[in-house]
């Protein structure tokens, strides 16, 4: 079982008269980069909300976002400053005497002046905020990782059936082995004779360097290494299970194998003078390449 590099999940919750929102989201990344936003007064949430990410998902982008205010709304207290009201009044004044095409000044512009209120705010203390907040994370991230899995069950299934598939075009190839072999060393065999009618030629040397760039020709060593990729790839699909907090990361380990099994495909494609061997070959690449896309979405 493996889970998908991509998800979200967000929490709506009203706690204690507060309006809190959660929201989460997975996106691909080679690595594991968590970026963490959020209003000013919950700005001390980051660490605890780091490390319970951090125990669930082990690679990817993860955006997070936390609003809400830790303010204690009942012991608010809003008080005036009537002297620095004042003193902004008196420079108002005195500017309109020495621009007398200033007009009036509202009230209102007045009171929204810096300093004329004073809000004393009673913020909660960070223990407190996560004691409130951490079943809010908890719940947001849970429907992450719902996400994550069920769609790591649909992306395991294409993966299955890509690797089954470059499982079936290895085969082939292997198959058309001894009777590329036996082709190529008749057609050699045929252009040395040609060559001893026209000049004296060792011909016990000419059957070593026969058998030489048979041995060159020979693709089994890349058929059986790209065969023995595969079931290393069906392993890493069954290895985990994808809703404990165990699960290990194969994403990278699948990439890998993936870029092992083109370089395999490659070579056996350039050792070959069969055309019948190419064309499966290159069907086998692009099955590889399709096969590796669907890899990077892969945790």
């Amino acid at each position: 079982m493996i889970r998908s590099m991509t998800g979200y999940a967000g929490v709506h919750q009203d706690i204690n008269s507060g309006h809190y929102h959660f929201e989460i989201k997975s996106l691909n990344h080679r690595g594991f980069d968590i970026h963490y936003h959020s209003s000013r007064s919950l700005s001390m949430l980051e660490v605890p909300v780091r490390e319970l990410v951090q125990k669930k998902i082990s690679r990817g982008r993860i955006e997070l976002f936390l609003r809400g205010d830790t303010q204690k709304n009942g012991d608010m207290a809003v008080q005036a400053n009537p002297g620095l009201a004042q003193r902004y009044l008196d420079c108002i004044t005195s500017l309109q005497h020495q621009l007398p095409d200033m007009g009036t000044v509202r009230l209102e512009f007045l009171l929204n002046l810096p300093g004329v209120f004073e809000i004393d705010e009673q913020v909660i203390s960070a223990d407190d905020a996560w004691e409130t907040l951490h079943g809010v994370v908890e719940t947001g991230l849970a429907g992450l990782m719902e996400m994550k899995i069920r769609e790591g069950a649909n992306l395991a299934k294409e993966l299955l059936h890509g690797i089954e598939e470059i499982e079936r075009l290895t085969r082939e190839i292997l198959g058309c082995r001894e009777q590329v072999l036996t082709e190529y060393r008749q057609k050699i065999s045929d252009r040395i004779k040609e060559w001893l009618d026209r000049v004296e030629l060792d011909e016990s040397r000419m059957v070593q360097e026969l058998a030489f760039y048979a041995d060159r020709s020979d693709i089994q060593e890349e058929c059986v290494r790209l065969l023995s990729h595969v079931g290393q790839f069906h392993a890493l699909l069954d290895e985990n299970t994808a809703d404990t907090e165990n699960y290990t990361a194969v994403g990278r380990r699948m990439d890998f194998l993936c870029q092992e099994m083109f370089r395999e495909a490659n070579t056996a494609g350039a050792k070959s003078s069969s055309m019948e061997v190419v064309e499966r070959v290159l069907h086998l690449k692009g099955q590889i390449d399709r096969l590796r896309e669907q890899v990077q979405n892969v945790e």
